[in-house]
């Protein structure tokens, strides 16, 4: 009896539990659960190493600094005892807004720790990259007016592993993408209403992001081009109404005093500045060779073939699958229908498709993956989210299952296994491929070719070694820069010598490699050992690929 009793108020208390939660509205369990995922991200930011950019980033912010202050004639609040170099050195083209951000941040905390300081600049970089994912489900929100479909929908943004951990790190190409994100939702609105707040907002946005990533300036030319198609289609001739050219000028107004402001490099003078760095990155000379398909390609005759390549074999095969479906949509919405009620969807097709097209046209140099291109990837995040609607739609309409339960089941299918290689690969998710890169990628591309695995590789070694003095020799100065994030006193006890190439053994108590320009090396080691490679004491390994090696020297 008393068991009974027992269950019965177990019942009850279950029941209780189900309508407390029934009453929170899904409004604030996709807010929580938002805030969640931000919150994990940034505890997790400690996690990776340093890159290739990031001393250059960070040197970049104080210049920028020190410009913009002497300009404004408050040097003496900025004042700096380090060497800062000439802005327009180059003009390379990167845009202040991040490194300025990041430079102000570390001058106002007096940061003046090395880890601190990188740390800081990871957990800056994934805010952005958070805020481009909360800005794309705000988006999906409006858009298709379903909490359901934004919380799903948002994280084909979210969980594609790659860029995922570029989100860390890579203030360039993933402040791009967010930034890109981010202009979507003022962009549809204006779109959708005409509204002059939202073309002020996205102008702003989209001024910044052009300053971080210059090709990203044909977003907005396309979405122009969107405004004065949907006159045309709407009178059958060429009549543009008075409020959409209004709307272009505001949009256009916005966009330029942002470009402006937000890039100090180009304040002299304006149009032959932007004209002097798009005219150098269309045609970037970057004399160094892509692993590509198992062959050493130059960066500047990579094969028409190679974006397209490294955008099939690097995106989870549901997320392909999901876009191929949602290719399909618009082209049959379009075809079917009037081409007015789905000109947005046909814009965001453009977006995704035209720096694709231009620079196979250009025949721009090209390295490192497609990263050049990640602010492409919210437009196709967004055509993946056509893809599984239209697929949800098709059951639905076939099956009549219930329509939460069906999301809740593509959703799992769709997403379980991108979660998992988060989760499996941390914090090395950059290297991750499909299974179309073959049984082990490295075979046929370059693997972390960041660099920032060897946090990883010199942690173990102090761990290990207890010596106060440990020489270790490297390739490249990846090593030595990643020493930076360690604490101090770890760091104090690491040296580091430059690999001569030339000898054949090399003097220094450890090897560290990550592979990168290396495939032979990579290719023999895996079947033989040779000096001085013959005694791995420490390695990275996720499913097939080696991505970083530790060899002890001596004995």
């Amino acid at each position: 009896a008393s068991c009974l009793v027992g269950s019965e108020m177990c019942i009850r208390d279950r029941s209780k539990i189900y309508k407390l939660i029934n009453k929170i509205s899904i409004k604030k369990r996709s807010f929580f659960f938002i805030f969640s995922l931000y919150s994990i991200g940034f505890y997790f930011a400690k996690d990776y190493g340093i890159t290739w950019d990031e001393f250059f980033h960070r040197n970049h912010g104080k210049e920028n600094l020190y410009y913009i202050a002497k300009n404004f004639n408050i040097l003496k609040y900025f004042s700096t005892s380090e060497n800062i170099g000439d802005l327009k050195i180059g003009y390379l083209g990167y845009g202040a807004f991040f490194d300025s951000i990041s430079a102000i941040i570390e001058k106002v905390f007096s940061l003046d720790n090395d880890k601190a300081i990188f740390i800081m600049r990871h957990r800056l970089n994934f805010t952005f990259y958070f805020l481009g994912f909360f800005s794309f489900f705000l988006l999906i929100k409006t858009v298709f007016k379903s909490y359901g479909l934004a919380v799903f929908g948002s994280l084909f943004y979210l969980f594609n592993p790659r860029l995922f951990a570029h989100g860390f790190f890579n203030v360039k190409d993933s402040v791009g993408q967010a930034l890109a994100a981010c202009a979507l939702l003022p962009l549809y609105l204006t779109y959708k209403n005409k509204s002059y707040i939202s073309s002020i907002v996205s102008g702003i946005i989209c001024g910044i992001a052009i300053t971080t990533r210059i090709p990203i300036v044909i977003i907005p030319l396309l979405f122009i081009l969107t405004l004065l198609a949907q006159d045309l289609i709407t009178h059958k001739k060429f009549i543009l109404k008075y409020k959409t050219l209004k709307v272009i000028l505001v949009f256009l107004l916005s966009l330029v005093i942002s470009l402006y402001l937000f890039w100090p490099i180009i304040w002299e003078s304006p149009l032959l500045s932007f004209k002097k760095i798009f005219f150098n990155m269309k045609s970037f000379q970057w004399n160094s060779y892509n692993y590509f398909w198992g062959e050493y390609v130059k960066g500047t005759k990579s094969p028409w073939y190679y974006l397209p390549t490294w955008i099939l074999i690097t995106v989870p095969i549901p997320f392909v699958l999901s876009f191929s479906i949602g290719i399909y949509t618009i082209i049959k919405n379009i075809y079917k229908t009037n081409l007015k009620n789905y000109s947005f969807q046909l814009f965001m097709l453009l977006s995704f498709l035209s720096p694709l097209i231009l620079i196979i046209f250009f025949n721009s140099t090209l390295y490192d993956g497609w990263r050049h291109v990640f602010f492409i990837y919210p437009f196709m995040a967004y055509i993946m989210i056509l893809g599984l609607r239209h697929v949800l739609n098709i059951i639905d309409d076939k099956f009549k299952f219930n329509k939460t339960s069906i999301m809740l089941i593509l959703g799992l299918m769709t997403f379980i296994f991108p979660a998992k290689s988060i989760i499996q690969m941390h914090p090395h998710q950059q290297v991750y491929f499909n299974f179309l890169a073959g049984q082990d990628p490295m075979n046929n591309f370059e693997g972390d070719y960041w660099g920032s695995s060897m946090k990883k590789g010199l942690e173990w070694i102090l761990e290990n070694d207890n010596r106060d003095s440990i020489m270790i020799v490297c390739k490249s100065n990846m090593a030595k820069k990643n020493a930076k994030i360690l604490d101090i006193k770890d760091s104090r006890r690491l040296n580091f010598k430059k690999m001569d190439l030339k000898e054949i053994s090399y003097q220094g108590d450890y090897i560290i490699t990550n592979y990168r320009g290396e495939a032979n090396l990579y290719s023999i080691l895996k079947k033989v050992k040779i000096v001085p490679y013959d005694n791995e004491v420490f390695s990275i390994k996720l499913n097939e690929m080696k991505i970083l090696s530790v060899f002890k020297q001596g004995d």
